[in-house]
């Protein structure tokens, strides 16, 4: 009885910032009125709700894009794959996807968020669901889920065609793909464009796949075709702008949770934080509402906030237009300068941006990279040679080469190797195969073995015990590479800056990020434990957790809260980069490190990578220096996993 009684309070609170956004917000009215002028004749979404709704579920091994993907005939999953694929609400799917995929028309995911979407897409989990009230901090797309079934579709399609000698219908599958998501990273929430950003990306490297694995099923002209709807005219992708829901998102709760001229409203800044922190999970209700009244007390006020959410996004608008290596995007950023103890609200609201900048980087290497391998890879079929130097692929397939976008000059190509014909320049030198070793995570690295994934998952969950700093910076230093390059100490100052003001109990913090994380994507199945586990298994090899350790290796004495931080930061970024398949040198589905020895049958293609070191492709994967274009890396992974 007594708890019931000290609970009414804070559910009369919980009615008073329900009430205060019941109404649609002038932040939500905004967003929504970016979509008013598209007509329903050119809605993409309009075409794709009934179809989607009424799709099957997939097979289990066949439920994202890159997992239906790996899937060939003669596997013991293909029959399963193909039947579901070839059913009739599967086949008028792919019928509806193609209807707004051609070339030259111009459909739009106009959809309007929240329940302006309409009853149908509704009922149909076909929007973003914003939560009730609605609040655009809360929004959840439901469309991430079902284009992801749409794209794993695609994909066992496109495997099928290409199986039977029809290699260019496939690519086009592939190519179509490419076209929505490019579609979709016009959306307006950070979910969401990352989510498009990543599926081109694998689009991409998925046209490589099926060119290796099927090389005689694309003639030249259809080759040459492919490459020219990879160009940047085709694509856009310099008109994709940073989304804009996470600023309407932050000045919508200000509205709300403030007094203006003052601080935090006291009647509706925990209890509506404490709502949108504890959706789905109620139980957690009082112990968030108590959590926020104190983070209210230590608050800036309204105007110190306002400015601080407009510092942040118009410092990224500025980053955003400017050339990646352009000194601005060298320093640190407003969003890594934050006191997240002094602005709770931004630090919990706005995610860090910054990572779609790494995600458009990433894409343009595999799309350059893409262009250029299937140029070669078409001038071997047309002529039955390599071609020697790489650059008599022009004009024939490719207009221009790509130049490498990890080159530091900007100017030279993708590094390109024949074996047998590259090597020793000492003609009584006997030619040699290229060896190249795929990396996998858990092999990346030399030296002593860091703590365990398990040791790193229970101290950020429980705060238990971690070795000393000098022992932590003993073992790192023996696994750092000899030279630390200039993009590696870039990233090291923005990690450890963010680290260092931030303000607050690292230990007592850390729950509730990881927690926070967890729940960003409702349909992850792993418990908060196993996704910090799966960060931790990564973070030991991350380039930016060795900089950011080599940076405070520099200091005299470095505390052990400093390393903690430190590392809760880069976790912390893999998390939220959350755990697509394919990272930006590849995925490898726990596939442990291999080599593969190559003759002049086979041509490499790379990128340098963030070391922006040409290492000729001598190790490559996550764990390894060089991107690996061609072959495939996803394909190689595919013959190693099956033996």
């Amino acid at each position: 009885m007594l708890r019931l009684t000290a609970a009414l309070p804070i559910v009369a609170l919980m009615a008073l910032a329900a009430r205060a956004v019941a109404q649609p917000s002038p932040q939500l009215e905004e967003l929504n009125a970016l979509w008013a002028d598209i007509s329903d004749e050119d809605r993409a979404d309009l075409v794709l709700v009934p179809a989607l709704a009424a799709m099957d579920a997939p097979p289990a091994a066949a439920r994202t894009v890159v997992d239906a993907a790996m899937i060939l005939p003669g596997d013991p999953e293909w029959g399963s794959a193909l039947a579901w694929a070839g059913a009739q609400p599967q086949q008028d799917a792919l019928d509806a996807f193609k209807s707004i995929t051609e070339r030259r028309t111009r459909y739009t995911f106009a959809q309007p968020y929240g329940r302006a979407a309409g009853d149908e897409a509704v009922r149909a989990g076909l929007y973003v669901d914003l939560g009730e009230p609605e609040l655009i901090a809360n929004a959840q797309s439901g469309w991430i889920a079902g284009l992801e079934r749409l794209g794993a579709l695609a994909q066992i399609e496109a495997t099928r065609l290409a199986s039977e000698g029809a290699g260019a219908d496939g690519a086009d599958l592939v190519l179509r793909w490419i076209r929505l998501a490019r579609m979709f990273a016009d959306r307006e929430t950070f979910a969401e464009k990352r989510a498009a950003l990543r599926w081109m990306r694998f689009g991409a490297e998925r046209l490589r796949d099926l060119a290796y694995l099927y090389p005689d099923s694309i003639d030249e002209l259809e080759m040459r075709q492919l490459i020219r709807s990879l160009n940047d005219r085709e694509i856009m992708l310099d008109r994709v702008l940073l989304p804009r829901a996470e600023r309407l998102a932050a000045q919508e709760l200000l509205a709300i949770t403030f007094v203006e001229r003052g601080g935090p409203n006291p009647e509706t800044f925990g209890p509506t934080m404490a709502r949108m922190q504890s959706r789905g999970r109620p139980l957690r209700l009082f112990a968030q509402a108590a959590r926020w009244r104190q983070i209210g007390q230590q608050h800036g006020d309204f105007f110190a906030t306002r400015d601080r959410i407009e510092a942040v996004f118009n410092d990224w608008r500025l980053r955003w237009s400017l050339d990646p290596r352009d000194v601005v995007n060298e320093s640190p950023t407003d969003y890594d300068r934050l006191d997240r103890g002094r602005y709770m609200l931004i630090a919990t609201v706005v995610p860090d941006l910054g990572e779609l900048f790494d995600e458009r980087f990433a894409l343009r290497v595999e799309l350059g990279g893409t262009r250029l391998a299937l140029a070669v890879r078409g001038y071997r079929t047309a002529t039955g040679a390599w071609p020697e130097p790489i650059f008599a692929v022009r004009p024939r397939f490719i207009p221009e080469i790509p130049v490498d976008p990890w080159d530091p000059e900007e100017k030279e190509p993708y590094g390109y190797i024949i074996p047998m014909h590259d090597g020793p320049t000492d003609e009584r030198a006997t030619p040699t195969p290229h060896t190249l070793r795929v990396v996998s995570e858990a092999d990346a690295g030399e030296g002593p073995a860091m703590p365990t994934p398990q040791e790193i998952a229970a101290w950020m969950s429980r705060g238990g015990p971690f070795p000393t700093s000098s022992q932590m910076l003993s073992q790192i230093a023996r696994s750092i590479p000899d030279s630390v390059t200039p993009q590696l100490q870039r990233r090291a100052r923005q990690q450890l800056l963010r680290a260092l003001t931030q303000s607050g109990g690292v230990s007592g913090e850390i729950p509730w990020w990881v927690r926070r994380l967890a729940e960003a994507d409702p349909n992850d199945p792993r418990s908060d434990d196993e996704i910090v586990a799966d960060a931790a298994l990564r973070i030991q090899f991350a380039p930016a957790f060795k900089a950011a350790l080599l940076r405070l290796a520099e200091q005299e004495s470095p505390t052990l809260d400093e390393i903690r931080t430190g590392i809760a930061n880069v976790v912390l970024g893999l998390l939220a980069s959350g755990s697509a398949s394919v990272s930006a040198a590849g995925g490898l589905f726990g596939v442990p490190s291999f080599e593969r020895v190559y003759d002049d049958s086979e041509f490499i293609l790379y990128s340098r990578g963030p070391d922006e070191t040409d290492n000729r492709a001598a190790a490559v994967g996550p764990g390894g220096d060089d991107i690996l274009i061609w072959p495939p890396l996803f394909s190689l992974v595919r013959e190693q996993a099956g033996g």
